[in-house]
């Protein structure tokens, strides 16, 4: 599905690929195409990485090229900044987010308080969910920690995409499926975990999140304060060392 993808991507090769006997595609980071013509044997390579849409909505979903190219004129691509907002409490989500790039964090507040609820990543699904379903206001906000660049699917488009062919459905679930189960898995996290346990499970999740997110961002997250934190930390480390 991805190789026919891309082998369309590259329609100028039409007159060259006519005159082919035999054409196959291999792909493994770098996108090779060998045709064999009546004479020679051409290959030529396209250095084409997957953007994270194409590699969520072709190869996760199981879009086909066509659906693909119905729902790519759809996507705006948006370059954030640093501690950009985009979304505050009080907004009516209007978007499914894919993240290309950057990191953002979703909290709410409390008494003033920052709690954070949750961390994107590269791959991540952004949205305030349970607001684009409802189409009412949410309470919480989703700011960049970092510069981002984020691929936007707005929900009047999502909503006609639906209406236009049930195919589309299988993104509706997609989302809400890994939505719902990332949800789980924190709550009970949250529920049955030490400080410790989460703080183990989230560097699996993210190994890269100590180089990426403050300490106090990750320490909210976890529930506990960043000295907690600290001292968690100092006792893996010298574990660590201990068993090595």
């Amino acid at each position: 599905m991805v190789e026919q993808y891309l082998f369309k991507r590259f329609s100028d090769l039409s007159e060259v690929i006519k005159k082919t006997t035999h054409f196959f595609v291999i792909l493994s980071g770098l996108f090779t195409l060998k045709l064999t013509t009546q004479r020679h044997l051409i290959t030529i390579k396209f250095e084409h990485q997957l953007t994270i849409l194409e590699s969520i909505l072709i190869d996760k979903i199981g879009l086909t090229f066509e659906e693909f190219s119905v729902v790519n004129p759809f996507v705006q691509k948006r370059l954030l900044k640093k501690k950009e907002l985009i979304i505050k409490a009080g907004d009516t989500c209007s978007f499914i987010g894919f993240l290309e790039s950057g990191t953002l964090r979703s909290y709410v507040l409390k008494n003033g308080a920052e709690f954070n609820v949750d961390f994107y990543f590269p791959g991540s699904i952004v949205s305030a969910y349970t607001s684009f379903l409802e189409q009412k206001p949410t309470d919480g906000f989703i700011q960049t920690i970092s510069e981002s660049v984020l691929y936007t699917l707005p929900y009047s488009d999502f909503q006609i995409l639906l209406k236009q062919d049930t195919r589309y459905y299988k993104i509706a679930r997609y989302i809400a499926e890994t939505l719902f189960i990332k949800k789980c898995k924190r709550e009970k996290s949250l529920l049955m975990d030490s400080a410790n346990e989460r703080y183990k499970y989230l560097l699996g999740l993210y190994p890269t999140i100590e180089q990426d997110v403050p300490q106090y961002h990750i320490a909210s997250y976890l529930g506990i304060k960043p000295e907690s934190l600290s001292r968690i930390k100092s006792l893996t480390y010298i574990n660590e060392k201990d068993g090595s």
